[in-house]
């Protein structure tokens, strides 16, 4: 980030990653940058990019970025190379954090649609299982619908197939193994920032978490669910002032032996949960 190269103190740690800076250069070498930048300001090339997937733009009008692909109006699929897009008017995804580029590699196509039908095939009777791979399937359309995010909990015994409902879900969009490294699907057992983040992220896309009973607190399970039904991240306070909250569009999958509004710390909060 630019935050990085102007800042000598800040270069410094990118020594461990084998570049030339010492803390004897650091100095002369941000100055060169800045002068660099100084020098070349009107020939550097300059793209568009965004923290959110899903939607772009007024109305959609800029596509919808799907990990690192962006699908244009024209139904067009851009595939991002090592240096972004050709075309730099098109938006791209800008991850944050190591996390939230795993997030965008998550989310890819592998085999083909044929074979992927072949696969849930035998799922045909089983009701709750075809809900799972619809409801998977609802989030792009909530802001084409105006409709408001919601949570749906498959609560049930242990090998009832709540868990490989979730896999099929999840496996609209990327690899539904959950022991993979570019999983889609994730557990409870993931911290509360790791939720919040994500959510940020998988704009317009499903939000799929398995085994409530996992949760690192049990007051956690009833926040999140709080936080997606509400459609906004928690405000959050800077040293400069209040950092930006955005709107936030998805659905919650998640599973769990017991009923997830069970999780939450009061009757009223309860409450509000069922009417949405």
């Amino acid at each position: 980030d630019r935050g990085v190269a102007m800042n000598q103190a800040k270069l410094l740690p990118l020594a461990s990653y084998g570049f030339p800076v010492t803390s004897f250069n650091a100095g002369a070498l941000c100055k060169y940058l800045s002068d660099f930048e100084a020098v070349n300001r009107t020939t550097l090339p300059a793209v568009r990019m965004s923290s959110q997937l899903g939607w772009q733009g007024k109305d959609g009008r800029d596509g919808f970025l799907l990990g690192w692909c962006l699908i244009l109006p024209t139904g067009e699929i851009v595939e991002a190379g090592d240096t972004g897009y050709q075309d730099p008017t098109h938006i791209q995804f800008h991850p944050g954090s190591p996390g939230e580029c795993q997030i965008a590699d998550s989310i890819h196509q592998k085999g083909t649609l044929q074979g992927w039908l072949e696969a849930i095939e035998p799922l045909k009777d089983f009701q709750k299982a075809k809900l799972g791979i619809y409801i998977g399937l609802v989030p792009p359309l909530l802001e084409i619908l105006n409709a408001p995010n919601f949570v749906i909990d498959f609560a049930g015994v242990t090998t009832a197939g709540k868990t490989t409902t979730l896999k099929v879900s999840a496996s609209n969009w990327g690899d539904p193994d959950s022991r993979s490294d570019l999983a889609y699907l994730h557990g409870w057992h993931v911290t509360k920032v790791f939720i919040e983040r994500a959510i940020s992220v998988l704009n317009f896309l499903p939000l799929i978490l398995d085994d409530t009973k996992t949760a690192r607190f049990k007051e956690m399970v009833g926040e999140v669910i709080y936080q997606v039904v509400s459609g906004k991240g928690k405000g959050r306070g800077t040293i400069d002032g209040l950092s930006l909250t955005r709107a936030q569009k998805t659905v919650l999958i998640s599973s769990g032996e017991g009923p997830a509004r069970e999780f939450t710390r009061s009757e009223e909060h309860t409450s509000e949960l069922q009417s949405r």
